[in-house]
């Protein structure tokens, strides 16, 4: 009998922040137009999606690497 547990990760769980982060995304884009384009504002949303985009490539890094955590050698990811 097999002491270790197969390892297991859903795709819905490892792609659910990149989806929340596009709702956000979409969510802004359609207020988009009834703002007042001001620079500020733009420069600031734009920093805010990139951010948002960050976020969620490093939680989806994270879920990944906390089910396959023989990836990570040495402090660094092998990537096989």
């Amino acid at each position: 009998m097999r002491e270790t547990k197969p390892t297991l990760l859903l795709f819905d769980d490892l792609i659910e922040t990149i989806e929340i982060a596009l709702k956000e995304l979409g969510s802004i884009y359609s207020k988009l137009n009834s703002f007042d384009k001001e620079e500020y504002i733009l420069k600031g949303t734009f920093v805010y999606l990139i951010s948002l985009f960050e976020s969620s490539i490093t939680e989806c890094l994270k879920r990944y690497l906390i089910a396959f955590p023989s990836e990570i050698t040495d402090g660094q990811v092998t990537g096989k």
